[in-house]
């Protein structure tokens, strides 16, 4: 009688746990929620918007390291992405503008990704004259909004490690 009582007890324990691995697991390789945060992907979507991110759009990541242990597909062009930015430490959704090895032009103010032209501040334009195209392992990634979107014009390339995955409702 009282080992049958043990083995009941130990059920919804080991339950539990159970759960909670497989909702990290889940949430760390599979689904992420996301809260778009600043105004820079405005119409496509809104400030403070919560989207959900398809973690395994483009291949499989590590739960806890984030690099791709198995990559079957890149992002395409136009395609909004669910980026990390290492530098602030934070996540963000932008559109992809160029792709690996696309060609860059610079001049007058002005960049050239493929058949696309984009404003620059002086100080923009300064560091993306010194570039011809766009890294073999890199994405060159803009907000929707570009008036008030911080990209890939302030902090560069993003490496095709640093995006988390594609977002959908």
């Amino acid at each position: 009688m009282i080992s049958r009582m043990k083995k009941t007890r130990r059920f919804p324990l080991l339950a539990l746990v159970l759960s909670a691995l497989i909702l990290w697991l889940v949430q760390g390789v599979g689904l992420t929620l996301v809260r778009v945060q600043g105004p820079s992907m405005i119409p496509s979507y809104a400030d403070g918007q919560v989207l959900f991110v398809n973690r395994l759009a483009y291949g499989i990541q590590g739960p806890i390291i984030g690099e791709y242990l198995w990559l079957w597909k890149a992002p395409l062009l136009e395609d909004p992405v669910v980026l990390r930015i290492p530098e602030e430490k934070s996540w963000a959704v932008k559109r992809v503008a160029g792709l690996p090895g696309m060609p860059l032009s610079v001049s007058d103010h002005l960049l050239k990704v493929g058949e696309r032209q984009i404003s620059l501040t002086p100080a923009q334009e300064y560091w993306l004259a010194a570039c011809n195209e766009v890294p073999l392992d890199s994405l060159f990634v803009l907000g929707d909004n570009l008036d008030r979107s911080r990209d890939s014009r302030d902090w560069g390339f993003v490496s095709l490690t640093d995006v988390v995955g594609r977002p959908f409702f």
